[in-house]
């Protein structure tokens, strides 16, 4: 009995890493054919004027008050163009990044989700950056 349940314990968690693993491969394809698109998107544009304004402080004081958004995906943005550059590609890796381990994180949360379930949200956040 305990070889039994050791072997399918092994071999459920066999399948839900190829599976896990297909998920992951697929949501990393699925990036990087939305990020082929010429051209930055308005958002971009704007995030990018941003985070080029500087120092720490100079992004903080760039940020409008009327933006709702948090100011650390401009400082992560100006912190990333540094270590990496600044060309389209490039700069359009972080948000690639940020989603796919999004994925991985919710794949992952296998013991507290349960398998079905963080697989299936995995799925879809995979299909529909």
């Amino acid at each position: 009995m305990i070889l039994r349940s050791n072997s399918r314990n092994v071999d459920a968690k066999a399948t839900y890493s190829v599976i896990a693993f297909a998920v992951l491969a697929l949501a990393a394809v699925l990036r990087f054919r939305a990020y082929e698109s010429v051209g930055y998107w308005l958002d971009e544009l704007y995030a990018l004027r941003i985070s080029r304004a500087g120092s720490m402080l100079e992004i903080l004081r760039a940020i409008p008050e009327t933006d709702d958004n948090p100011p650390l995906y401009y400082l992560l943005l100006a912190a990333w163009r540094e270590v990496v550059g600044s060309s389209e590609v490039l700069t359009r890796g972080l948000t690639l990044f940020m989603s796919w381990l999004a994925v991985l994180i919710l794949v992952m949360a296998r013991k507290t989700l349960g398998a079905p379930v963080a697989l299936s949200i995995g799925f879809f956040l995979a299909v529909l950056p």
